[in-house]
């Protein structure tokens, strides 16, 4: 029988025989952090894993185990495959339910995937690695619509913060695209929500609303609709207009000082900020 331990950890990212750790086993990563380790030994958890990634975050002899594997060949290789004899609905989420094949829990799937399966189907290794496949691209999908409920946004926010899941690109492809035709993911909806709310509530000109899209990774042909009919001299206006009060008292020069720098650090040109300024003295009677 060959064997062979690998380990997935995020920051290691690298294969090794079995061989190097027979003697021993604990080793120790305090890249993150000293305070979490990889833990690895023979432990009959690891051994009676199933042949694909073992995810625990259980503590064993003050360890961490961040995601190991054990891949074994030849005939003590364990498999997956069998009969279903119970399908049940979790307790702490109705959601999911649980599969059990041949008196025993198997894995877990969303409630609306179980229940397309029936009891007494006899499910193969390949038939059981694709529906934990799906069923993990589904937890992503819904990981994913979760992170959106807070608020929109694009579709490059959405892949760096799937990235830093370490998610792997396909998978990230897939919820990506799964998103946009559900109509959850739309970089121009995104954008022309962005603007409206920066021009409700803190206006911008269009060279730092550009900006700002650029960094959130909207396509400049994006944006360039969005931003087409954008009223710089009117958004000027709107960002001092709810402060003339507040300036009102102040001599000219440094009222005249306030209206610049504030229009000028949110990225208005001096000709708009002029205007805007003749404005202001116009209303409050001001001597420019």
């Amino acid at each position: 029988m060959v064997e062979r331990l690998i380990w997935f950890s995020h920051c290691l990212g690298q294969n090794s025989d079995s061989e190097t750790f027979r003697d021993k086993s604990k080793y120790f990563h305090t890249k993150s952090t000293n305070k979490l380790f990889l833990l690895f030994d023979y432990s009959d958890k690891l051994w009676q894993a199933a042949p694909q990634l073992v995810f625990c975050s259980q503590w064993r002899e003050g360890f961490v185990w961040l995601g190991a594997a054990i891949l074994k060949t030849g005939p003590e290789q364990r498999k997956m495959a069998g009969t279903i004899t119970a399908l049940k609905f979790q307790k702490r989420n109705k959601d999911r339910a649980n599969v059990y094949l041949d008196g025993e829990y198997a894995f877990g799937l969303d409630a609306i995937e179980a229940a397309q399966l029936r009891k007494g189907q006899i499910l193969s290794d390949a038939e059981i690695g694709a529906l934990k496949a799906r069923d993990e691209r589904n937890r992503i999908f819904n990981r994913a619509i979760h992170f959106l409920s807070y608020r929109p946004r694009s579709r490059a926010e959405l892949q760096r913060f799937l990235r830093g899941k370490a998610i792997a690109e396909e998978v990230i492809a897939d919820v990506v695209v799964r998103l946009e035709q559900a109509r959850y993911l739309d970089d121009e909806a995104f954008a022309r929500f962005w603007v409206e709310n920066r021009e409700q509530f803190r206006p911008r000109s269009q060279r730092a609303l550009r900006y700002e899209l650029r960094q959130k990774g909207v396509s400049d042909e994006v944006i360039n609709r969005v931003l087409g009919g954008l009223d710089e001299q009117a958004a000027a206006w709107r960002a001092i207009e709810g402060r003339l009060d507040r300036w009102a008292e102040l001599p000219g020069a440094e009222f005249r000082q306030k209206v610049m720098g504030y229009l000028s650090r949110r990225g208005f040109d001096y000709s708009t900020i002029s205007v805007a300024l003749a404005k202001a003295y116009q209303i409050l009677k001001m001597e420019d």
